[in-house]
């Protein structure tokens, strides 16, 4: 018996470190957003933003993305346009049971005639139970991304250049 109370003792006085704890939401394969439309044929002087948050298994769990749009800077700073419509506000996508969910949303510009500027997507995700958030992460587009939606198929960038 006393070799059981030691080991015990044992275990307890082993550090935990955090990725002992298992792996996070920001961390997950299944949390990232692209680009995944730009200036098309089909979508002229728009863009894209497609985004996928994982599912915490929990059916009373409720996901959320929100999607928004930035221009950079000519100092090379990302920033938040001003107007309403380069914000989607929060969006619904599913119950958590799910193992991953997929959306998107689109942003339709009007550049003047020799206007350029490249814009990237930046989408905040929230789990809720109830009213209560109980998990929130943001990422800005990436490429590489295995998108539901594309134009053309397959299509994911990090950023998109509109020219007027």
């Amino acid at each position: 018996m006393r070799s059981s109370h030691l080991a015990l003792i044992a275990l307890l006085a082993v550090p935990t470190s955090a990725s002992a704890a298992g792996p996070t939401v920001d961390s997950s394969r299944h949390l990232w957003s692209t680009v995944n439309a730009c200036d098309t044929t089909k979508k002229p002087n728009t863009v894209g933003l497609r985004a996928s948050m994982p599912g915490s298994g929990r059916k009373k769990e409720r996901m959320f993305m929100r999607f928004r749009v930035q221009f950079k800077a000519t100092d090379g700073t990302w920033t938040d346009f001003t107007a309403k419509a380069t914000n989607s506000g929060w969006q619904p996508v599913g119950s958590g049971r799910f193992k991953a969910r997929q959306s998107g949303w689109d942003f339709p510009f009007e550049p003047d005639a020799g206007q350029r500027f490249e814009v990237r997507g930046v989408v905040n995700f929230r789990w809720k139970r109830g009213d209560k958030v109980v998990r929130r992460a943001t990422k800005a587009t990436t490429f590489g991304h295995n998108v539901t939606v594309a134009d053309p198929d397959g299509y994911s960038a990090a950023t998109c250049e509109i020219v007027g």
